[in-house]
């Protein structure tokens, strides 16, 4: 998150009207230091952070935004993994932007899904935001190509899982 907050303080200074809403920092002590992060660069007006929503909340969330990021950091979870959150980003029909983590990127790119950056990079977060917003429209095709894959596709968890079995079937013999 700090990577997009720091962006936010280079969007800002092209797109004075720019908010970016953060929702549900996991505990405490992240939230005390993103709230500072944002306080020491100034950006009280450019950024919010908000509770932890009910997950009934968060796909209108998803919905109502311009744009849903995953700003990772890169490490070895990251590097291995894919968030739930990416698929429900897809399925609320809304550009993606993500950092440049493995997993992540690969399917952005294969697909041609959404829009990725350079993890822990401000200024190629902010670029990219940028980018997407001058040319909104292609933003949106992606992000219509993206919820037909997770719905119909192949990012379907009807087509994930028959995968997912056969190579448990293979391992097992």
């Amino acid at each position: 998150m700090h990577t997009a907050i720091l962006g936010m303080k280079i969007i800002a200074q092209k797109y004075p009207n720019t908010l970016l809403v953060l929702v549900g920092p996991a505990n405490y002590d992240v939230r005390l230091y993103l709230q500072n992060l944002i306080e020491e660069h100034q950006l009280e007006n450019f950024v919010v952070i908000k509770e932890k929503e009910p997950f009934k909340n968060v796909i209108n969330i998803m919905k109502s935004s311009q744009l849903n990021i995953i700003p990772h950091i890169s490490n070895e979870q990251t590097e291995s993994a894919m968030p739930h959150k990416f698929f429900q980003i897809l399925l609320s029909g809304k550009p993606l932007l993500v950092s440049d983590c493995a997993p992540m990127k690969r399917i952005v790119e294969e697909k041609g899904i959404g829009t990725y950056f350079e993890a822990e990079n401000p200024k190629s977060f902010a670029d990219k935001v940028v980018n997407i917003q001058k040319e909104y429209q292609i933003a949106l095709e992606k992000a219509k190509k993206g919820n037909e894959e997770a719905l119909k596709g192949k990012l379907n968890w009807e087509f994930t899982s028959k995968e997912l079995i056969a190579l448990y079937d293979r391992l097992s013999n």
